[in-house]
């Protein structure tokens, strides 16, 4: 059986047999492993690589915005004694699936583990084996009785599953099921079913990697910003890059702002964890030096969900020509004068979308903006930027009926090619912020808090 292809693989669970109570042990160990879900690269099918394939290039194509076809999985994988250290190997048809259980009526399966397979029922007391630690094991005792096994009507052997329960959508989707087979007493040899001559095991099951552990590790996405640099790649001008694993991206930027600047992923965890570094950049002799070029940014979220789901967009930069002067740049200066404040934001003031949408019906935004049970409702506290007319900062800029479309966002700054950008900021909040663009140059490499009042 070749592993089938696709990020969310199409996989079924069913046992094909062609057509005294014991101790059955068996040591089963889980283990992370890369999956390749398209091995052969190949649509054996139709006679044709994965990346002819149209639909399935899709998922097993590698890119910048694609993983491709092998993945972090989890896998129960079978061993021969409780020591571990000799795997029993199994059938190469079986994929991902663990390894085959096989009892009879009456039987007692004893099965030495390391995660929780389903959920027991039990209370507190015998709660331990709901969830194991890495690196601990554990013995679960399975009795199978009469109720569990074939019925008169039934052939010889019936097919469940075993898996991980811990959070059983995720353990499943990270690979942590196999098949289980319960038989009549008296039915089963070394091979299965004594009256048939193979037996196999089948799954056909939506394998959606987006639901897995190890989401994090197969989407390890960095967002690598230069602060207050420019820089072009794929012909556009930005100054943060995004790569996946395993992934390259080439970048040209016009040192031409001296200064020490901080270099960061901008992913949450990982700034918080400490990837980040400070570069310098000299003033060099003779000044070959070349004015920031105009042309196209992007703008992403770097949150990996997001990012994936769509969350980017493209901002042009354009010269103006009524200031060119045969590419002489003719400076200008703006000043914004923007406060951090505290409001209570409203996420949903007007909720005849929900009609509109639903048309009756029950809308899923109950779930998030009622205020009923305990909730919060649609309404909270937001610290927000908004601007000023001048540097007493007392009475606030009234937004044009056409900037009402930002909501929460900040006023819109607005610049053209060789203008220079002074903002004056005032924390009005109760606690330090600060104000830091992207995909501009600052004349500052530092990122100042500003306390709240000042």
């Amino acid at each position: 059986m070749q592993r089938a292809g696709l990020s969310r693989v199409l996989l079924l669970c069913c046992a094909a047999v062609c057509a005294s109570g014991m101790t059955r042990e068996y040591f089963l160990k889980i283990e992370e492993v890369s999956w390749n879900y398209a091995p052969s690269g190949m649509n054996i099918i139709q006679n044709k690589s994965v990346l002819e394939d149209e639909e399935a290039s899709v998922f097993l194509k590698r890119s910048p915005q694609r993983i491709g076809s092998t993945y972090k999985k989890a896998v129960y994988k079978q061993y021969s004694d409780a020591t571990f250290r000799t795997e029993v190997m199994k059938a190469e048809w079986m994929g991902i699936l663990g390894p085959l259980l096989m009892a009879e009526e009456g039987d007692t399966v004893t099965r030495r583990a390391d995660r929780a397979l389903y959920p027991d029922g039990t209370g507190p007391e015998l709660k331990r084996d709901d969830a194991v630690a890495p690196g601990a094991g554990l013995t679960y005792h399975w009795t199978v009785t009469e109720n569990h096994g074939p019925t008169a009507e039934d052939s010889n052997c019936l097919t469940t599953f075993y898996h991980s329960h811990v959070n059983a959508p995720k353990d499943i989707n990270s690979g942590l099921i196999g098949p289980l087979i319960v038989c009549r007493r008296g039915t089963l040899d070394i091979h299965g079913d004594s009256t048939g001559d193979y037996l196999y095991a089948l799954l056909f099951m939506v394998l959606d990697e987006n639901f897995s552990w190890y989401l994090d590790d197969n989407v390890d996405m960095h967002s690598v910003h230069f602060h207050g640099q420019i820089l072009t790649t794929q012909n556009h001008h930005t100054d943060t890059v995004s790569l996946f694993p395993a992934s390259s991206s080439t970048a040209e930027m016009v040192a031409d702002n001296p200064g020490h600047w901080l270099l960061t992923c901008t992913v949450n965890d990982h700034l918080m964890a400490g990837m980040q570094a400070i570069f310098e950049i000299r003033k060099c002799f003779p000044n070959v030096h070349r004015p920031v070029p105009h042309g196209q940014f992007e703008v992403v979220s770097a949150t990996v969900n997001h990012y994936r789901g769509g969350m980017r967009a493209n901002y042009t930069v354009e010269k103006c020509s009524m200031f060119q002067r045969q590419g002489e740049i003719m400076f200008h200066s703006k000043t914004y004068y923007v406060a951090a404040m505290e409001m209570d934001w409203d996420y949903s003031p007007n909720r005849t979308w929900e009609n509109e949408m639903f048309r009756g019906q029950q809308s899923p935004g109950s779930v998030f903006l009622d205020k009923e049970g305990g909730l919060i409702g649609s309404i909270y506290k937001k610290v927000v930027y908004r601007q000023f007319t001048n540097n007493k900062f007392t009475k606030q800029m009234e937004r044009a009926a056409d900037m009402e479309h930002l909501g929460i966002m900040g006023p819109m700054i607005l610049a053209d090619v060789g203008d220079k950008v002074t903002v004056v900021f005032k924390n009005m909040a109760s606690r330090p912020y600060s104000i830091h663009a992207h995909g501009v140059k600052t004349n500052n490499p530092e990122v100042h808090l500003t306390q709240p009042g000042l």
